[in-house]
């Protein structure tokens, strides 16, 4: 799934955590039969929970009818758990209809009235509402994931295990968000272990879909289809209409990694016909912005446009403030892919504006590199080469913001292992000294007197010894774990610098590439100067040494001490020829080195040259050989 549909994709899945109420099986004709023999008391109060759990995934519409009666009857007899139950659904409605605000604000009305009574169990479930809506908010993830450590704290001192498992699954779904995937399948196996036979079939098929998310991800495409049909099999039985939707876009997305497109389509439309059914317009955009991605995964622009023109419509209206970027985004990048690039600048122009305002940098990023290549293809090079800079700025922010989220997603994992690893030892000791009791117990009552006393000091020597013993072990265990920890961060720094390379290599050919068209566009005298001074300007940002350093930073991290080592036994090597070795030292091609360097090929061979005589290699060694032992 690409990155710029996940909090999309997560704003719809994060709705089925929030408890539905009179979904288990429950048959329509027998809720109805109840409702209509039951007196106006709180008995039909709390049945009307029932008609609206029904019908909220089935007819929005008709839910809201329900729970309209519900808070009118609640009112006539002052019932505040009843109004304050009114208010909650009054949430969930609001937020399956797209209108988060209204949502929000109910559902901190709900929380108030169910304090003020001294209500746990509502409290949980509101608590969990207003959670579930910070994913709206600014703050993003980390938000959530304070909001739900709150949240775990008080269902474990109410005792609530169902709202805990629901928690747990929202943390899984958070991390996910996050790109945390180790994190979230592990939340979301401890969440099965206590929801597992507690729950109704629906959130079941929930966490199928939620696995199947995670494996899509993970790029494993039959275990997603899989978990994807188990989850859609569970809704179209419970006739959970949304919820088919959203499952369906899983396959989808599913569908697209494995270029089985007309599978694919099936899955979108169908998703956006029961959105559009339901008249759900979140539903109704997230099948779009899917199914325009997958066209432009075919190059098939046009039906692309169609499908992000009709977001576009939908996203006139939204709440949802903190998306406005994507619309415009897909339909300036399929503009520009169409060869409509002055068309597509302008959407490129007002996705900048609201991408910036989001804070959305994975947004920013994309915008910047197809706002150049429409530049390009107007014959604006100034621009492109600015719009190209831009570009680089945003995707190293990004870049080394998701490495730093990896490492910080191992050092969660390290830091739970560890938890477990105190736990287990404690068990561990609890069992020993339980057992130690018991064997004292036998020997005292077998030997009596002065010989079980003796053969007790023998034994606490023993005991003493084996605890040593252990403590070693798990010394040493811990240091394996940080050892492991260390070189799993030497790895995530090879790769950055490896990327950091190849980031300066394809830089200066898109840069030579743009100087060249410059010179073949220089018709006339009076643009000499300003052709000149775009070519002075690239020509510039090539020899910029900045770059060269950032580079340098990451080598020595990898690398250390290499140019000291080098400068100590070849004192005579200049900063070029140790450029040119700490890019032999990476293994890179000669075509990668001269791109990095700004130098030709046959540069590149005359310099492997010169430095090949200051070191003194004779034709039978290797260069290369000589360098990866530094």
């Amino acid at each position: 799934m690409k990155l710029i549909f996940r909090s999309l994709m997560l704003s719809a899945f994060f709705s089925f955590l929030t408890p539905i109420c009179g979904q288990e099986n429950k048959k329509l004709d027998s809720l109805l039969r109840a409702y209509e023999s039951l007196p106006n008391d709180t008995t039909k109060v709390n049945l009307l929970n029932d008609l609206f759990g029904y019908y909220i995934y089935k007819d929005p519409f008709k839910a809201k009818e329900y729970v309209d009666a519900q808070f009118k009857l609640a009112k006539k007899l002052n019932y505040e758990k009843g109004i304050g139950t009114s208010y909650h659904k009054y949430s969930g409605y609001y937020q399956h209809t797209g209108k988060i605000d209204s949502a929000k604000m109910y559902a901190e009305k709900a929380l108030a009235l169910y304090e003020k009574i001294g209500w746990l169990e509502g409290q949980a479930l509101v608590r969990f509402s207003l959670t579930n809506l910070a994913v709206y908010e600014d703050g993003g993830y980390d938000k959530q994931l304070k909001l739900l450590e709150s949240d775990i704290e008080f269902y474990k001192q109410i005792n609530d295990s169902v709202s805990l498992g629901r928690a747990y699954l929202a943390q899984g779904v958070t991390h996910m968000g996050k790109g945390n995937y180790n994190i979230a399948l592990s939340k979301n196996l401890e969440a099965m272990k206590i929801l597992e036979n507690r729950v109704s079939e629906l959130l079941m098929g929930d966490v199928y879909r939620f696995l199947a998310i995670v494996e899509c991800e993970l790029k494993n495409s039959a275990p997603a289809i899989t978990y994807a049909t188990k989850a859609l099999k569970i809704f179209e039985e419970e006739d959970a209409q949304t919820l088919m939707g959203r499952v369906l876009n899983t396959m989808g997305i599913t569908y697209d990694t494995m270029d089985d497109f007309k599978n694919a389509d099936a899955a979108y439309e169908r998703a956006y016909a029961i959105a559009k059914q339901q008249n759900n317009p979140n539903e109704q955009k997230l099948a779009l912005i899917n199914h325009s991605r997958s066209y432009e995964k075919r190059e098939e622009y046009s039906n692309a446009m169609i499908k992000l023109k009709l977001y576009l419509e939908l996203d006139k209206d939204s709440e949802n403030k903190n998306t406005s970027s994507r619309g415009l985004l897909g339909m300036g990048t399929a503009l520009v892919n169409a060869n409509n690039p002055k068309e597509g600048k302008d959407y490129l122009d007002s996705a900048l504006v609201f991408a910036k305002k989001e804070n959305a940098k994975s947004r920013i990023v994309l915008t910047y590199l197809n706002r150049a290549k429409a530049n390009a293809k107007l014959t604006d090079f100034k621009s492109a080469y600015e719009d190209h800079q831009m570009y680089v700025v945003y995707n190293d922010s990004v870049f080394n913001e998701t490495k730093s989220q990896q490492i910080e997603e191992m050092r969660a994992i390290f830091d739970t292992e560890k938890k477990e690893q105190q736990i287990a030892r404690q068990e561990t000791e609890i069992a020993l000294l339980e057992e130690k009791e018991k064997v004292s117990r036998q020997q005292k009552w077998l030997l009596g007197g002065g010989m079980g006393l003796s053969f007790l000091v023998v034994g606490f020597g023993f005991y003493g010894l084996r605890q040593k013993i252990k403590r070693n072990q798990l010394e040493r265990e811990k240091l394996d774990a940080e050892l492991t920890l260390k070189k799993s961060e030497l790895d995530f720094k090879k790769k950055e610098l490896t990327t950091h390379a190849i980031h300066l290599a394809k830089k200066n050919e898109v840069l030579e590439t743009v100087k060249q068209k410059v010179k073949e566009l220089k018709t006339s005298e009076s643009g000499v100067r300003g052709y000149q001074q775009l070519i002075q300007t690239i020509t510039f940002d090539q020899q910029d040494d900045k770059n060269w350093e950032n580079f340098i930073n990451y080598f020595e991290q990898v690398h250390k001490d290499f140019s000291k080592t080098v400068k100590t036994k070849y004192p005579e090597i200049t900063t070029n020829e140790l450029r040119l070795m700490a890019l032999l030292k990476m293994n890179l091609s000669s075509k990668e080195i001269a791109n990095i360097l700004n130098i030709s090929t046959e540069g590149i061979k005359k310099a492997r040259y010169r430095l090949r005589k200051k070191l003194d290699i004779n034709t039978e060694e290797s260069l290369q050989d000589l360098v990866l032992t530094l």
